[in-house]
């Protein structure tokens, strides 16, 4: 929620300025991050992931959503940019909230 105050977010900036730096972007020279749309989506879609995340998390019945919705928002961050070890170490955090038989259905659903 702090984020909502930044005004680098309040006006989809915030992932642009992220992208430039060149300790953690993955690809400096992409002319992608040049249009104003696409950094602008993109930050703007991450605060909304990240505000339907907690509350998705909070109740057993939507947690495997949130779960979801928060592994593919640390995977896609992780392969746009370069942050070591946060993402991975973020995706095994979410591993807690499913319960056990999320994990059996998830099993057999594979077959092990």
């Amino acid at each position: 929620i702090y984020k909502l105050r930044e005004p680098l977010w309040q006006r989809g900036e915030a992932l642009y300025g992220f992208a430039k730096l060149s300790m953690f972007t993955r690809w400096t020279s992409v002319p992608i991050w040049d249009r104003r749309v696409v950094y602008r989506t993109l930050t703007y879609a991450t605060l909304a992931v990240e505000l339907a995340i907690a509350p998705l998390l909070l109740f057993q019945q939507t947690a495997v959503l949130g779960c979801i919705l928060a592994i593919a928002m640390h995977v896609a961050l992780h392969l746009l940019f370069r942050i070591h070890l946060f993402q991975p170490i973020m995706i095994c955090g979410l591993c807690v909230f499913p319960t056990d038989s999320t994990y059996q259905q998830l099993g057999e659903w594979i077959g092990l």
